[in-house]
């Protein structure tokens, strides 16, 4: 890990995320140019009735019924080659890694939640996705400024503009579906180098608990001291000893280092109860396809790569930094606004992706950033789109 942040690999994570500055005059389309092009030529298509693939279980290799059946004919629509039958064989593993390739997905042949999603799209709904996303889009690019931070919660995306374009991006992991990160519109003020952790109430009732009492076991695995209402070190197992224990009202403390649940680094937001951005000790979770595995916080793969960005220094300077060892403070100068946002599609590799509804928001009001729902929709030629809310 401090290899990475003191030699040249610094520079290679800061290529593989951040764009050239003359990216930002590119006539690459945005996002949003992307979006409302998607939406046009959504508009121009005929209706056309498509098979959907019922039921929850992963399809693969080897399996045979009825949802195989509709699988290949759904297929068959798609125009890739799959003739009638019931049987998920060798051919239909090729037809759905092919398109799960051009669909911008894991590429391992199985209808998993995430293809069956995808298959499912069609054109109505595809239109009806984009319509209420549009405007969402517009309402934080506008309120943006010139230089902010989104993070895409079903697509496990983060995305930092300048001048209306992307600059950087990086994956993140998002919090589980019991244990949701919200919407959030808020400003980065500061970096926390080298940061301590106190475990948050939620963790303390589901993570740090066994049959109500206090799992010692688990303090021990994640290296937490007890603290009591006077920063004073307190025994674990008395405490679990004692059946009516208020487990709430201690502090469960980790120490900075590589195994702090916040990693090396935390990227501190005003008012936003609890939940930061973050490094993670947790690398291999980056790797998934559905990256929900958090308390609520995200967790930011290349966090390097955005704190250079957000303090306007290098990721070498930010390496340093961290590779000293002690914990530092740092106010930004300016302060960046972040938009944690619920959107269906994302532009990845300058092709529009869908994403699964993960916790089921699309097309309501639970599903809008509040920056959006305070701003008009602004109507597109030809076609009169409906506020957010009312999708």
């Amino acid at each position: 890990m401090l290899t990475l942040l003191r030699l040249p690999c610094a520079a290679l994570l800061l290529a593989l995320t951040l764009l050239p500055r003359a990216a930002l005059a590119s006539a690459e389309p945005t996002p949003i140019e992307r979006v409302r092009a998607e939406i046009a030529r959504l508009q121009t298509l005929p209706p056309a009735a498509q098979t959907q693939l019922d039921g929850k279980r992963a399809l693969k290799e080897g399996l045979r019924g009825p949802d195989v059946a509709s699988l290949r004919k759904r297929l068959r629509e798609l125009g890739y080659p799959a003739a009638p039958g019931d049987e998920f064989d060798a051919a239909i593993t090729l037809a759905v890694r092919d398109y799960q390739r051009e669909q911008g997905l894991k590429e391992d042949g199985v209808v998993d939640r995430q293809t069956r999603y995808n298959l499912n799209l069609d054109t109505a709904r595809k239109l009806a996705l984009l319509q209420w996303q549009l405007p969402q889009m517009e309402a934080i690019a506008s309120a943006g400024g010139e230089r902010h931070v989104v993070v895409n919660i079903p697509a496990f995306m983060l995305t930092a503009y300048e001048a209306g374009r992307p600059v950087l991006g990086s994956r993140v992991v998002i919090g589980r579906p019991d244990r949701q990160t919200p919407l959030l519109a808020t400003r980065l003020v500061a970096l926390q180098f080298n940061p301590s952790w106190t475990a948050p109430p939620t963790v303390i009732r589901k993570d740090l608990t066994r049959d109500g009492r206090l799992d010692t076991g688990k303090l021990r695995e994640k290296r937490l001291q007890m603290l009591d209402a006077d920063g004073a070190v307190v025994d674990p197992e008395q405490v679990a000893a004692d059946p009516d224990a208020n487990l709430l009202a201690y502090r469960y403390y980790q120490q900075p280092g590589e195994r702090n649940a916040l990693g090396r680094l935390k990227f501190v937001l005003t008012g936003s109860n609890g939940i930061y951005l973050h490094d993670t000790p947790q690398k291999s979770g980056f790797e998934r396809e559905t990256r929900a595995a958090s308390s609520g916080c995200v967790r930011v793969q290349h966090w390097q790569a955005l704190a250079g960005w957000v303090a306007q220094t290098s990721p070498e300077e930010i390496g340093a930094r961290v590779a000293s060892g002690r914990s530092r403070y740092l106010p930004l100068a300016e302060p960046v606004k972040v938009y944690l946002v619920y959107w269906p599609a994302e532009v990845e590799d300058g092709k529009l992706r869908w994403r699964d509804d993960i916790y089921g928001r699309y097309l309501r009001e639970e599903g809008v950033n509040a920056i959006a729902r305070h701003s008009p929709p602004r109507q597109l030629a030809g076609q009169a789109r409906k506020a957010p809310g009312g999708l």
